[in-house]
């Protein structure tokens, strides 16, 4: 069963174009999810957090690649 945050930008199977791109991206929101005790069920990066923590730029970063996945 996969879980909703990860369907959601990533659908249930990778294309085969693109594959290595988006195991990347996989990758990395898994570790930002990981580095910053995200637990939203649905969105895969959590809500954006306030502007002073470091990570607000990481997660700016995170969510225009997930939108130009394509």
């Amino acid at each position: 069963m996969l879980l909703m945050w990860f369907v959601t930008p990533f659908g249930p199977v990778l294309p085969a174009r693109g594959t290595v791109q988006r195991m990347n991206l996989a990758v990395a929101v898994l570790l930002y999810r990981m580095e910053h005790s995200v637990t939203n069920q649905v969105l895969a990066l959590g809500p954006v957090p306030p502007r002073p923590p470091q990570h607000f730029q990481c997660h700016q970063d995170l969510t225009e690649k997930l939108r130009r996945r394509d």
